[in-house]
């Protein structure tokens, strides 16, 4: 994700602090039997005139059913008010109720202001996905490697090294076929860091040539901001079954162990 891309966004500002520009707006009584990316779409042209729509964040559950609200964040001279003049007006043949959402975002604590940061440069960082070296080494061995290797691409955020049988499979999301062992993804942040790391590309390490590829391809529907990030709904409401399941197992040994 390029801050290019983000419109609005000064130099050097992050994408929290974008946020909290703007002005936030509650919108409710859309069609939530629609397609995610459809009430989106629709929601942006319906407050286009309100000023430039930053972000449409709207949660959906496992099974795709929308929430029945959602938040819209426009940047812009009087882009509340005219936000509020338009609740009551339709859109898709729906009545849409639009209220002031300023009251569900408090001031951030000096540690939640912290994490913020920290999510938004694992948020602006590259992926890399890198195969190919050494998997007799150690893996702190393997990660000093890596990092070391990879330095002069920018700075490396986080490191994450797939044994065997956690590699994932062969995704059409990928890029390039991945092989099934010895897998590592770099999380690199820094100016044209992707384009770096891939002329890394059959570099040789330790005798080694690597195979260097960028991890992971966004949806061209995708937008700054509009992707769930950070969620996932408890595995309680996932799977409830499986916790039932678990409670009848851990009777049954206990069963056991009284014997």
């Amino acid at each position: 994700m390029d801050e290019i891309a983000i419109k609005g966004l000064e130099p050097n500002e992050s994408i929290w602090d974008l946020r909290r520009r703007c002005d936030k707006i509650l919108v409710e009584g859309y069609d939530t039997s629609l397609p995610v990316n459809c009430v989106r779409n629709a929601l942006r042209e319906h407050f286009s005139s309100c000023g430039e729509i930053v972000s449409v964040n709207i949660l959906y559950d496992v099974h795709g059913t929308l929430n029945r609200s959602g938040i819209l964040y426009i940047l812009g001279d009087g882009a509340e008010e005219k936000a509020l003049k338009l609740s009551g007006s339709e859109m898709l043949g729906r009545k849409l109720v639009a209220t002031s959402a300023a009251h569900r975002f408090p001031k951030p604590t000096p540690k939640m202001a912290a994490r913020l940061a920290n999510a938004d440069r694992k948020l602006r960082s590259k992926m890399i996905h890198v195969s190919g070296y050494d998997t007799s080494l150690r893996p702190d061995d393997i990660k000093s490697a890596l990092i070391n290797h990879f330095s002069s691409c920018g700075e490396i955020l986080d490191f994450v090294l797939f044994r065997e049988e956690d590699t994932p499979v062969n995704d059409p999301k990928f890029m390039a076929p991945i092989p099934f062992t010895n897998n590592a993804l770099l999380f690199i942040l820094g100016e044209d860091a992707e384009e770096k790391a891939v002329q890394l590309n059959g570099s040789d390490m330790g005798g080694r040539k690597l195979f260097v590829a960028p991890s992971f391809i966004p949806s061209k529907e995708s937008t700054p901001f509009e992707c769930p990030v950070g969620y996932t709904i408890p595995a309680r409401f996932a799977n409830p079954k499986k916790k039932q399941n678990k409670k009848k197992k851990t009777g049954l040994n206990r069963k056991k162990t009284r014997k």
